[in-house]
């Protein structure tokens, strides 16, 4: 599948075809996440872009490739560049492409400790989410953020709360396996926090079906499969370090940030 879609692009490109050559492009990195190639999403990305704008299409296909590379960078913990994409393409963005440029700012607000900038792109994602239901990515991916800084900030209810109702969202593997670990991680917080006051029992490891073989294969969500192992491990009492040292080599093969 992935060959056939480098021969798509190729001959799209050949043929000049605006509208396939972008579809081409959004479609390979796509393809491209799923497989973990990371390196080889940020030139396609980049250079569908390029394409876009030299062919008058920066409202089309090169605003879904600008939202697409801002949330590339904001991955790869480049922030300073990812600030600057996502600057681009909030800026004008209406409907779809709003909605994801708004969820890699709450992403990237979560991650600099900028709770204001991070309520507000959580909240225009939710209100855009009402009229495209349709499109659930986004508000799991900004659920996922508010949830994480609630983590960081010592909310483990409100954790709670963002983490189960991105786990609702259960169209996209990715989402759903980080909206899991961030509600294991949240468990396991919640158990120690009880047992530092005497109060209460170890939490129940955290359930739900295995990630299946098809889905696995993107390399992020059987890192967070492995974190949510770990933290689940850590909220059952269980303090052994073979389950950490499993998600640090399942980041690593993910290409996570350094």
């Amino acid at each position: 599948g992935l060959d056939a879609l480098w021969q798509a692009r190729a001959l799209a490109g050949e043929c000049d075809t605006g509208e396939e050559l972008g579809r081409a492009h959004a479609a390979l990195d796509v393809v491209l996440r799923q497989q973990g190639r990371t390196k080889e999403r940020e030139p396609v990305l980049r250079d569908g872009y390029a394409y876009a704008a030299a062919h008058g299409m920066t409202g089309s296909y090169g605003r879904v490739m600008t939202y697409l590379l801002a949330g590339l960078l904001v991955d790869l913990g480049r922030w300073d560049e990812a600030h600057e994409m996502v600057a681009a393409s909030v800026r004008d963005a209406t409907g779809t492409p709003a909605m994801f440029a708004h969820a890699y700012r709450a992403r990237l607000a979560a991650a600099r400790g900028d709770e204001s900038r991070l309520k507000a792109a959580v909240d225009r994602v939710t209100a855009l989410s009402e009229g495209l239901p349709q499109q659930p990515i986004p508000l799991a991916t900004a659920l996922c953020a508010r949830a994480e800084w609630c983590l960081w900030s010592g909310e483990v209810t409100g954790a709670f709360e963002y983490a189960e109702r991105a786990m609702e969202l259960t169209v996209d593997p990715l989402c759903e396996a980080e909206a899991r670990a961030l509600h294991a991680r949240a468990l396991a917080d919640q158990t120690e926090r009880a047992a530092a006051y005497h109060d209460g029992k170890p939490a129940a490891e955290a359930g739900g079906e295995a990630d299946g073989d098809v889905l696995a294969r993107d390399p992020r969500v059987t890192a967070f499969a492995a974190t949510r192992a770990a933290e689940s491990a850590r909220g059952a009492g269980r303090r052994a370090p073979e389950p950490w040292r499993v998600a640090v080599s399942a980041w690593a093969e993910a290409g996570g940030p350094d």
